[in-house]
C-alpha cells in the first residue's frame, strides 16, 4: 500500500521508470464528483480533500485500509487497522489531521 502511495506521490515514476502516466495520476486525483459520505470529492479511484489547507487524496479500502497522500508535505500515510475500539478516531482522516500532519511540521 505504501508503494502505491509513493508511486502516486511521484507522479507515476518509480525506480527510474514511468510506470503510470503522470497525466493519469494528475487527472485521477482531481475532483470529479461530490461525495455525500466520507470527506470531500471523488476522483478516479481516489478521494480528494484537504487536510489543514493542504491538497490531499486517499484510497479507502475495506476494514480500515487507507492510503493518504499529501504532496506538499511529500507524505504518504498508510493505515491498516480497525479503529472500532476507539470511536473518537473512527474517522481516519482526523488521525492524519490531528497527529500526523502536525508531527511533520517544523
Amino acid at each position: 500500500m505504501a508503494k502505491i502511495g509513493y508511486l502516486y506521490l511521484n507522479q507515476g515514476f518509480w525506480d527510474g521508470q514511468q510506470l503510470v502516466p503522470a497525466e493519469w495520476v494528475r487527472v485521477s486525483t482531481e475532483k470529479h464528483a461530490k461525495a455525500d459520505f466520507l470527506s470531500g470529492y471523488y476522483g478516479y479511484l481516489w478521494w480528494v480533500t484537504a487536510v489543514e489547507g493542504l491538497a490531499t487524496y486517499y484510497a479507502a479500502g475495506f476494514g480500515g485500509q487507507y492510503i493518504y497522500v499529501i504532496p506538499d508535505l511529500e507524505l504518504v500515510v498508510v493505515i491498516t487497522g480497525n479503529a472500532s475500539s476507539f470511536p473518537e478516531f473512527s474517522n481516519y482522516l482526523e488521525i492524519v489531521r490531528l497527529f500526523i500532519v502536525p508531527a511533520t511540521s517544523k
